[in-house]
């Protein structure tokens, strides 16, 4: 598939790397060009705020006044400047290659405080605390230039000058810590980049849609690794957590059901001791904050009698302790409740009319489909008493859902005056789920709310175009 760098960047699954051509589209004076930027968690790459998220602006030099093209696809980005070229491919999550023919490259590396570069062994080093980012010169002739500003207390800017050995350069860049554990570079980026195309078309085979070439993409570059998990990130430029609430739609694009256990598996083992599903993953920390229990929907039309038993045996535990935690903690004989507003899940929009805890009829949808779904995986794995528990909890649901139903349309209950309202629009469309067809009903409702770009909206839109 063809990129435009402009509107979505070049890299791969699981790779905080990604190269993209910054326009300075709301101008704020950002200097226009092509970028490498390194995904990390904070408010931009390495901590920039007002600045572009790449943080090595990459310019070609083949004499003066040149125009360059950019051309880019799944494997790689290829820049033209006058008679030179240069390919930019990234190998695997760790390595990216740049291979240059008749030309030059110009690096400028944006540091911030307390960071600096070095001259190694192993080449030029940017030092951000524990983590490394390497700069290799396998080919070339490599020239660093960087003062220390005595007034500021912090060093220059670095500029990194790569002039054309025997016609060319070839860069290995290295994201890595102090254990400089990355694996042996392919020999240009060429070669990266063939492998990276056939990494891509592998994953698309995976999905319930392959044919949703875009959507694909942006899956297969929206997964990192959250505190140790592969989970799917909120922002691909900015990958500084994983929301629980998108991992339900990212798994949907699977048409493995291990595949999706896989994914609700990462995010469940980081719940809390009591069960509490952590709201946000992050590299290092969770938010331990509740979230709306919408993981049946993932598994809704799901055949568990395909699903490998030990990975199905470890999603039944965890699902069940997760569920079990709105029991023993949101539970009244009127329904369950969200104590806060924010807990209905979507982010920066809280839906719930009430300020107070609200009983309402999404969350009674979702735990309904959650014990359905249980109940199904408990059969599968021979569990027949906790099947039959699990139906028992589902008859009960369902009544609770049948009781906020009046007068044509759902209603919130407040937990504690019991006063009823009339529920938004997006915490009705939340109820349809239960419905014929109600999946797919629920999916367009919520495709608009989701982060552009995410793992979660490309997983929903691919799963609508191959049901429409």
């Amino acid at each position: 598939m063809q990129l435009d760098l402009k509107t979505r960047p070049l890299s791969r699954f699981l790779s905080r790397h990604f190269v993209f051509e910054e326009t300075d589209a709301q101008d704020k004076g950002y200097v226009k060009g092509l970028y490498l930027g390194l995904s990390v968690e904070g408010s931009g790459t390495f901590g920039a705020v007002d600045a572009p998220s790449g943080f090595i602006r990459l310019t070609p030099v083949c004499g003066e006044d040149t125009d360059i093209s950019v051309t880019a696809d799944e494997g790689s980005a290829k820049v033209t400047a006058g008679a030179g070229c240069m390919e930019i491919a990234l190998y695997d999550e760790k390595l990216l290659l740049i291979s240059g023919r008749g030309i030059g490259l110009v690096m400028n590396v944006r540091l911030n405080m307390g960071e600096s570069v070095l001259e190694t062994e192993r080449g030029y080093e940017v030092i951000m605390g524990t983590e490394r980012y390497v700069i290799q010169t396998r080919k070339g002739k490599p020239n660093l230039k960087v003062e220390w500003l005595l007034s500021s207390l912090k060093s220059s800017d670095p500029v990194i000058t790569i002039e054309p050995e025997d016609g060319g350069f070839e860069l290995v860049m290295m994201d890595t810590d102090t254990n400089y554990n990355v694996p042996e570079a392919p020999e240009n980026a060429a070669a990266a980049a063939c492998t990276s195309r056939e990494a891509f078309a592998g994953f698309r085979k995976k999905l319930v849609n392959p044919e949703a070439e875009e959507e694909a993409y942006d899956l297969w570059i929206g997964f990192q690794y959250r505190k140790g998990s592969v989970l799917a990130d909120t922002d691909r430029e900015n990958a500084y957590q994983a929301n629980a609430l998108e991992q339900t739609f990212a798994a949907l694009a699977f048409k493995d059901v291990n595949d999706r256990l896989c994914l609700l598996n990462n995010l469940f083992c980081q719940m809390t001791p009591a069960g509490m599903v952590p709201s946000y993953v992050k590299l290092r920390s969770v938010l331990a904050e509740a979230a709306p229990p919408v993981y049946g929907i993932a598994f809704a039309d799901a055949d568990f009698g395909k699903a490998e038993p030990d990975k199905l045996a470890q999603f039944y535990g965890y699902f069940a302790k997760a569920v079990n935690w709105w029991y023993e903690n949101r539970y009244t004989a009127d329904g369950f409740f969200y104590a806060y507003p924010y807990e209905c899940g979507w982010p920066k929009k809280p839906a719930l009319p009430l300020g107070r805890p609200c009983i309402s009829p999404d969350l009674q949808a979702y735990l309904l489909t959650d014990c359905q779904v249980l109940e199904k995986a408990a059969e599968t794995l021979g569990k027949a008493e906790e099947a039959a528990c699990w139906k028992k909890r589902s008859e009960e649901l369902s009544g609770f859902v049948k009781k906020l139903f009046g007068c044509g349309r759902f209603e919130c209950m407040d937990a504690i005056t019991k006063e009823c309202v009339s529920a938004p629009k997006q915490i009705a469309n939340a109820a349809v789920i239960l419905s014929d067809n109600g999946i797919c009903t629920f999916l367009e409702g919520i495709k608009d709310i989701l982060p552009a770009g995410s793992p979660a909206k490309s997983a929903v839109l691919s799963v609508l175009k191959e049901r429409s």
